[in-house]
């Protein structure tokens, strides 16, 4: 299928950062509740805030894709915007 080489760059660069975040969090000053609700909210704001960036997935051009585009401290300066805003207003209570 068509999808399955197509890839969100911006999101997968999210989660990376995101991942990063929660190895880290007892070393930073950032404290955030890390269960799977709170992570997926939080990936999903900061994804939402940053431009999509699709591209093809192959060997080469992923590489070459990932090169260009956002920075580290971009994505990362988003993600903690996500975290303030979920730790304000966590969905623990909330069913979906």
């Amino acid at each position: 299928m068509i999808e399955d080489n197509l890839v969100n760059e911006s999101r997968v660069r999210v989660i990376s950062v995101l991942e990063e975040l929660v190895k880290n969090v007892n070393k930073s000053s950032l404290k955030f509740c890390s269960c799977k609700q709170c992570l997926s909210d939080i990936a999903a704001i900061a994804s939402n805030n940053l431009p999509p960036r699709y591209c093809i997935i192959s060997e080469h051009a992923y590489e070459d894709k990932r090169a260009e585009g956002l920075t580290y401290d971009v994505i990362k300066g988003k993600v903690e915007e996500a975290i303030e805003i979920v730790t304000e207003y966590p969905h623990h209570d909330r069913e979906i």
